[in-house]
């Protein structure tokens, strides 16, 4: 079987039960007789497929002492592993002292390198450009190749990455669309040849049959709660709605350290009676939310693709979007859907109304856009694609 021997390293920052085309992809792999773990650097309870191995040092601030004391344990270490000096020694030193110790964004590096040399995956995936400073030099002590998905997330908000990209070890860059990947080659022009694009595939449970929507006016907002989703500015959209007199419910899906704030906000312009908190849900639980909704509505401020427009396409959903390149491309180059601007809350609140009634009509648009992404974002062709590339890079 193609791919039977192949050890696939996942690493990724966030609970891979949260991502779920990454989840799609691992389960998508090992069908095909590949060997996957995960690493992720939050700290996680459960298995996906065989190990995951988390970061004990997340949420810790480490202190001077233990600084050199680590720092200590791999000079130590260098004496038996040459390898190791490359980490800690003059140039190097910043890799472990900034990145690996005394920052939140540390790995207990000796650690996962132990389990690595003992697997000896053939290909390492990470997941986000922002991952790359702690697996580039895991990979170069693995001699191990790094095929990196890059996201709107990790370009546009960080300002570090194009030394990461540029690195040897990162074999092939795949951006989740055309648009992402015109952004790197022109700053970049050498990556060309690395670089391509592969959307990331949904959970083949939005691909079952739609159901009839439901009569009420239903809002759903998946995403979490930071500020780049920018829940401010769609509350101040549905505190039009309420001043209106209109009834609607609006569902908020996510979690994340802005929810707080939203919930102050929430209560300042007068929705509580209006809004429903559900938290992170799964693919399946994402979907009936979906079917119970008759608008899916997503004004981010930056987004590399955003699947869950293509999730709520997949269910014949009308959707409302902030006119983003990545939004944009997802709906069909702005053929299905409606795209906003950010700016005024008015025509938000406006577009909504009028998703809600395309959404009840279920026109052609919609069956038409379902079937747009059925043929894009299926998950056989995107394992089929990481299939070939995995393969060429062992």
């Amino acid at each position: 079987m193609v791919g039977a021997h192949c050890k696939v390293l996942f690493i990724s920052s966030i609970d891979p039960k949260k991502l779920t085309f990454v989840l799609s992809q691992i389960d998508g792999l090992v069908s095909r007789g590949f060997k996957v773990k995960v690493i992720c650097r939050l700290p996680y309870h459960g298995q996906i497929h065989e190990v995951n191995i988390c970061n004990g040092f997340v949420g810790k601030k480490y202190s001077r002492i233990n600084i050199f004391a680590w720092l200590f344990y791999f000079k130590l270490r260098a004496i038996f592993d040459a390898r190791y000096s490359k980490y800690i020694d003059g140039e190097a030193d910043w890799k472990l002292y900034g990145r690996f110790v005394g920052t939140r964004r540390a790995i207990p590096w000796d650690s996962l390198s132990r389990f690595a040399k003992s697997w000896r995956p053939d290909v390492i995936h990470v997941h986000f450009a922002w991952h790359l400073p702690y697996a580039i030099p895991f990979a170069e002590y693995l001699g191990v190749p790094i095929v990196c998905t890059v996201h709107g997330s990790d370009i546009y908000l960080e300002d570090d990455w194009k030394d990461y990209l540029i690195c040897e070890n990162v074999k092939q860059i795949l951006c989740v669309s055309t648009e992402m990947r015109r952004y790197i080659v022109d700053i970049l022009p050498e990556l060309s040849n690395k670089t391509s694009v592969l959307y990331n595939a949904i959970d083949q449970v939005f691909f079952g049959p739609a159901v009839p929507p439901p009569k009420e006016f239903r809002i759903i907002h998946i995403a979490g709660f930071r500020p780049v989703k920018n829940h401010d500015y769609l509350l101040s959209a549905l505190r039009v709605l309420k001043q209106r007199g209109i009834d609607f419910t609006c569902v908020l899906v996510g979690d994340g350290d802005e929810k707080g704030r939203i919930l102050e906000l929430v209560e300042s312009y007068g929705l509580v009676d209006s809004i429903q908190l559900l938290g992170w849900l799964s693919s399946e639980e994402v979907c009936t939310e979906l079917d119970r909704s008759t608008v899916s509505v997503l004004v981010s401020k930056s987004e590399g693709l955003p699947t869950v427009l293509a999730e709520s396409m997949s269910r014949q959903r009308a959707i409302v979007y902030s006119d983003l390149k990545g939004a944009v491309e997802v709906a069909g180059m702005g053929r299905y859907g409606s795209r906003v601007s950010l700016s005024d809350p008015e025509s938000l609140a406006e577009e909504l109304l009028k998703a809600h009634q395309i959404t009840l009509r279920q026109n052609e648009d919609l069956v038409e856009a379902r079937e747009y992404i059925l043929d894009r974002f299926g998950i056989e062709e995107h394992i089929a694609s990481l299939s070939s590339l995995y393969n060429s890079l062992r």
